[in-house]
């Protein structure tokens, strides 16, 4: 059970930026990969609707070696065709940043000591295609 969260982590999912993905298609494509349901305990929509994926109090499966007390947040995309399938980019929109920002400070609020990181922060992966570290303290700095 999540009850002192160490991290948040930022994922991509691997899909390709024109391509409208929901957290039902993530739900399927973890249960093909033998995961009870989605690893993910948000995900993000292209226009920025998010959809919960695991609720809060349960572990994750988003990060192995790391799913205890982490919160697992994926945007829809992070590949581009012109790059192809194994160079992650940010491609996330604008509404989907704006959600993810305003989760990440909601969850911030209940857990302040929680650490902001990428997927590849924690793990051998380019998930999610940025420094989400970086991208966290300007997010913080602008806040200021």
């Amino acid at each position: 059970m999540n009850t002192n969260i160490e991290y948040i982590v930022v994922h991509y999912s691997a899909t390709y930026g024109h391509t409208n993905v929901t957290a039902a298609d993530i739900n399927k494509m973890h249960l093909a990969r033998g995961f009870r349901k989605i690893g993910y305990h948000y995900f993000y929509r292209r226009d920025g609707t998010e959809e919960v994926g695991r609720n809060e109090w349960e572990e994750g499966a988003h990060v192995k070696g790391h799913n205890k007390n982490t919160i697992g947040l994926c945007w829809a995309g992070g590949l581009d065709k012109k790059t192809g399938p194994d160079v992650g980019v940010k491609n996330i929109t604008p509404e989907q940043e704006a959600a993810l920002i305003s989760r990440i400070k909601k969850l911030k609020a209940k857990w302040p000591n929680a650490k902001v990181v990428g997927h590849r922060d924690l793990g051998k992966t380019q998930c999610p295609g940025f420094d989400v570290q970086s991208w966290w303290a300007a997010v913080e700095k602008e806040a200021k």
